[in-house]
């Protein structure tokens, strides 16, 4: 996991430096992926095309087949034992292969304007969740943990998704510039739970 992680970082470095100084040089360009393109393009030409297109295909298909994986074997297990037991894994992912096949024709950017919000509504909350799994014992109360999650729902949510000027109010908490305004409500709910 480590060795992993490690790589991913080397890798998301390099493409973070890359898209910073060349991203100027293509303008118009409304992703990464169409800044790859054209970067490799210019400098490789089309054997620069191909290869990338080879990178992105080994790369995608990786994280479909363990997304529709993992998901059909959720929905599976979920289904199996309350609504519809009859429903096999395979065509549970089978439909989740579908639909995904389907969306994905939308575009890049349509796909990120519409999945962007969503998860940033969602990540502060996964996050806590994990801070918290690894605090000492005493953190391990179901208090501290309703209650972290809650006070960063309510500020996370309204802060990605539009609610008037509830977004605007979570939007001025300290941090917000930095993507980080959810911290001081975790921070407020998981001592809260403490002290309770």
């Amino acid at each position: 996991g480590l060795i992993a992680a490690g790589m991913l970082l080397v890798v998301y470095a390099m493409l973070t430096h890359i898209g910073g100084i060349s991203g100027a040089a293509f303008p118009g360009s409304d992703t990464g992926a169409s800044v790859l393109t054209a970067l490799a393009d210019s400098l490789f030409g089309r054997v620069g095309q191909v290869l990338l297109a080879v990178i992105f295909v080994i790369a995608c298909f990786n994280t479909c087949v363990g997304l529709i994986a993992s998901v059909g074997e959720y929905f599976h297990e979920l289904l199996r034992h309350q609504l519809l037991p009859q429903l096999s894994y395979p065509a549970i992912a089978a439909f989740f292969a579908l639909v995904s096949m389907l969306l994905a024709n939308i575009g890049l950017a349509d796909i990120l304007s519409l999945s962007v919000p969503v998860l940033n509504a969602i990540y502060p909350i996964a996050i806590v969740l994990i801070v918290v799994e690894f605090l000492p014992g005493r953190f391990q109360r179901t208090s501290v943990w309703r209650l972290g999650i809650l006070f960063t729902a309510i500020q996370s949510i309204p802060a990605a998704l539009p609610f008037g000027p509830l977004s605007a109010l979570m939007n001025a908490l300290p941090l917000s510039s930095l993507g980080f305004g959810w911290l001081l409500p975790a921070l407020i709910g998981i001592g809260a739970g403490l002290l309770i």
